[in-house]
Order: C-alpha cells, then structure tokens, then sequence
C-alpha cells in the first residue's frame, strides 16, 4: 500500500478507496462534507480540503504528496538492526498510539521491550493520525510528557 496512504485513519482511507474515486466529480463543498462525515471537525476538514488534495482539471480531487517520500532505499534495513536502534535510545520515550489505526499496538504486539524507556498512551476512537483525530488531547499529552 502507498506509505501515504497507509498513514491516513481508517475512516478516510475508506474515504479515498471508495467514494473519492478519481471518476468522480466533487465540489469544494462536497469534498468538505465527506470529510466531516468522516470524523473529523469542520476546521480539520476544511484544512485538509485546501491543504491535502489538489483539484484536477476534470473536477476530481488527487491527494498532495511529495513524491520525494516514496524513493526507498534499495535494501531495506532488518527489523534486528531497527531493534538494535530502539534499544539504544536512552531518552524517555512516548509512544502514542490510536485505536482505531492500522498500526499495532507496540506495548500488544511485543515492540515496546525493545525500549529502555518507552511508554504507550492508546487513544480510543482515533486513528494513525492522533493530531486530527484528538487534536486537544494529544496536544495535552504531548506538553505533559514535553
């Protein structure tokens, strides 16, 4: 799947698999409503409306991305070496974590022993994207830990 893509909470993921077809013709109006019928909050949608996609010349929407992000290197590094990596931050580490994300939960599926001193926080009815889906909570969390 698309790293892009693959970060969106699984309520817009829906969104642009399904209804946001690239044949289908939407109005600025419309694109905000699927957002907010999506979960999020007018400001968000209207943030992502003008800021997250670009409007085509046919009237379909196409989401922005900077395709710099999709070079990989051509070997890709082991999870023993990315392991090694986490074992060997020192600092207190946060690791926040929605519910609702396509992401596992690292404190569930084991990932968290590899660090000295991480912490998960899991926020219920939120995705991958924690900042739009609870914006004041993860705020909070954030400057409390900061």
């Amino acid at each position: 799947m698309d790293p892009i893509l693959a970060a969106l909470p699984l309520s817009l993921l829906k969104l642009v698999e399904g209804s946001l077809s690239n044949d289908e013709v939407s109005s600025d109006e419309e694109m905000l409503g699927y957002f907010i019928d999506n979960g999020l909050t007018e400001e968000q949608a209207r943030h992502l409306t003008v800021h997250g996609v670009n409007r085509n010349e046919d009237g379909t929407y196409s989401w922005k991305f900077d395709p710099h992000l999709n070079v990989w290197p051509v070997e890709d590094v082991g999870d023993e070496f990315i392991e090694q990596l986490w074992g060997a931050i020192t600092c207190p580490t946060l690791l926040l974590y929605g519910a609702d994300s396509w992401a596992s939960n690292p404190e569930k599926d084991g990932r968290i022993a590899h660090f000295k001193t991480a912490r998960v926080i899991e926020f219920e009815k939120a995705g991958h994207w924690l900042h739009h889906d609870q914006f004041d909570r993860f705020i909070a969390t954030l400057r409390d830990f900061l």
